[in-house]
Parts: structure tokens; C-alpha cells; sequence
């Protein structure tokens, strides 16, 4: 019988191959393609670098929290991370992008399949959401994933116009 852990790691391993399949089907025309997000305007290879971005955070979170240690500060906020890592991602190639994702997806699979049910229990505080237990945070990153290959999809059926968000900072 499956625990929590093994529900949610698999929850990761599916969204995470999802991801990776869809960016890897792109033409080379729809990786400047603009993505419409919410409150901002990012190009498809900018979408994979926030990806990127939040796996590897998220890595750092899950190990951080369940050996004890502080996750991120009230003072932390996700849009101004967002404005640092990603310009700095997107910089990269595609494919050390898409290299990334898979080693910090692989790794945040391996950490959630080994963990126990007191470790999913532990209060961490996310982001966006305040302290939640690292189980919520997990749920996120995969409804995370989701809602980006759902803005992905829209945007490769219909751009968003020029003018329907700030381009990113």
C-alpha cells in the first residue's frame, strides 16, 4: 500500500515528465513565444528557467526543513527571487535548462520517496502561503507545474498580445 510519501513522489515524478515533455516538443519558433502568467510576460525559455528556479529552491527547502533547520523568512518574497534567477537561468541554453529540471526534479523525487510521515508533517513556510506542512508544499509544486504547462499550451494556440501584461522585470 502506497504512503503519502510514495503518492507524492510519484505526484513529482508525473508532473516533472510532463514538463519535460513539453518543452521538449517546442519548435525552435515557440521559445520566444510570449507566455502569459499571472501578473507577467515571459518567453517559453523564460518559463523553463522559473521552473528551474523553484525546483532547485524547492530542493533546498525540502532538505533544509526536514533536518530541522528555518525555510524561508516572512521577509521572503517569490517575485523578487523570480526577478533575479530567472534572467540568470534563461541565459543558459535550452538543454542545460531542460538538464537541470530533470537532476532537481530526480532529486526532489528521491527526497519525498524517503521521507516519513512526521517529516511531510513538518511546518515549512512556503513562499506564497505562510507555514504549511512540507506535504502542502509538495501538492504546490505539482499544481505549480500544471498551471505552467496550462498557460504554455494557451500560449502555442494563442499568444497573449503585447499589451496583456508587464513584460517580466
Amino acid at each position: 500500500m502506497p504512503t503519502g510519501a510514495d503518492r507524492l513522489a510519484d505526484c513529482l515524478l508525473v508532473e516533472g515528465g510532463r514538463v519535460v515533455a513539453a518543452f521538449r516538443n517546442l519548435a525552435p519558433e515557440d521559445w520566444q513565444r510570449p507566455i502569459c502568467t499571472e501578473g507577467t510576460r515571459w518567453t517559453a525559455h523564460e518559463l523553463l528557467a522559473h521552473l528551474v528556479s523553484v525546483e532547485l529552491g524547492k530542493h533546498t527547502l525540502l532538505d533544509t526543513v526536514v533536518v530541522g533547520g528555518q525555510s524561508a523568512s516572512e521577509s521572503h518574497d517569490a517575485d523578487i527571487e523570480n526577478a533575479h534567477r530567472v534572467p540568470v537561468l534563461a541565459a543558459l541554453p535550452v538543454a542545460d535548462l531542460l538538464r537541470q529540471f530533470v537532476e532537481a526534479r530526480r532529486a526532489n523525487v528521491q527526497r519525498v520517496g524517503c521521507m516519513h510521515a512526521n517529516d511531510l508533517d513538518c511546518a515549512a513556510r512556503g513562499p506564497l502561503r505562510g507555514n504549511v506542512a512540507v506535504e502542502e508544499i509538495v501538492t504546490a509544486i505539482c499544481r505549480h507545474d500544471q498551471t505552467h504547462l496550462r498557460e504554455l499550451r494557451a500560449a502555442l494556440e494563442s499568444p497573449c498580445s503585447q499589451d496583456a501584461h508587464e513584460p517580466a522585470p
